[in-house]
């Protein structure tokens, strides 16, 4: 900000000298720019660390991309009977503390309520890293996609 200033101010001096001015305008002083208006609210810094940020469950809510990372066990369901890939099946989960999962619910997929449970049952098994907030294991909120289009059956 202040590098901006004195360059808007070296501006106008050297278009001042140009025209011949004898004087500097008023509004060109010496005097400190007053401070920005001190505002008493705060707007919540983003991120896991912030209180504001978490879920009512209070799990820290994390990227479905960043937790698949995190994956340490992962159970796979059977293909389907048919060979035909089934789609995909998104699902909302709570991960614990110690990296199981410990609730599951489905967001969308296929119309075959078998499929859908079976790839739910398999993924009820799958198991996390601790996600780790400030050296201290979070629980966790987040997203799984599933797609046995990944698969080879």
């Amino acid at each position: 900000m202040q590098t901006l200033r004195a360059a808007c101010l070296v501006s106008v001096l050297a278009l001042a000298s140009s025209l011949g001015a004898q004087r500097l305008p008023s509004f060109i002083t010496d005097e400190p720019a007053p401070p920005p208006p001190h505002s008493s609210t705060q707007t919540p810094t983003p991120g896991p660390d912030n209180p504001a940020m978490r879920t009512p469950s209070g799990a820290v809510r994390i990227s479905g991309g960043v937790m698949a990372g995190q994956i340490v066990k992962r159970v796979m369901p059977a293909c389907s009977a048919s060979g035909v890939p089934q789609g995909i099946v998104v699902m909302h989960a709570i991960i614990g503390t110690d990296g199981k999962i410990q609730q599951l619910t489905l967001i969308s997929g296929p119309p075959d309520a078998g499929y859908t449970s079976t790839v739910m049952s398999a993924v009820r098994q799958w198991e996390y890293k601790p996600y780790l907030l400030n050296g201290e294991p979070v629980k966790v909120d987040t997203t799984i996609t599933f797609d046995e289009r990944t698969l080879s059956c």
